[in-house]
């Protein structure tokens, strides 16, 4: 067999500047800005309320937990059920703690 080397030539892409349409042709001639801006909804800022904060929170939260279950208990075995239930046990008394705080400071 013999190596032919074959010198392949790259053609350069066409330049193009920010004040080109991108489209080009028919589809260019459909819409402008103005009759694109007024088909989008109204938007109003509202933010996040605190209860969607709270809310978005624990769904994150229980997600990573559901997720991650499995796999712990399948590698720690029943010892893993017994820590997790201490552990909520822990997590229950410290709220319980947190709430008692809050009810005694008047602010």
């Amino acid at each position: 067999m013999e190596d032919q080397k074959t010198c392949q030539v790259e053609t350069p892409l066409p330049v193009s500047t920010l004040s080109e349409s991108l489209l080009s042709g028919k589809g260019a001639d459909l819409a402008t800005a103005d009759d694109l801006e007024g088909q989008l909804p109204s938007y109003r800022p509202t933010g996040a309320t605190f209860s969607r904060t709270c809310l978005n929170l624990t769904n994150a939260v229980s997600g990573i937990g559901v997720l991650s279950m499995p796999y712990a208990v399948a590698q720690g075995g029943w010892l893993s059920l017994a820590l997790f239930a201490l552990v909520g046990a822990l997590c229950y008394y410290t709220g319980t703690l947190i709430e008692r705080c809050m009810r005694a400071d008047p602010d």
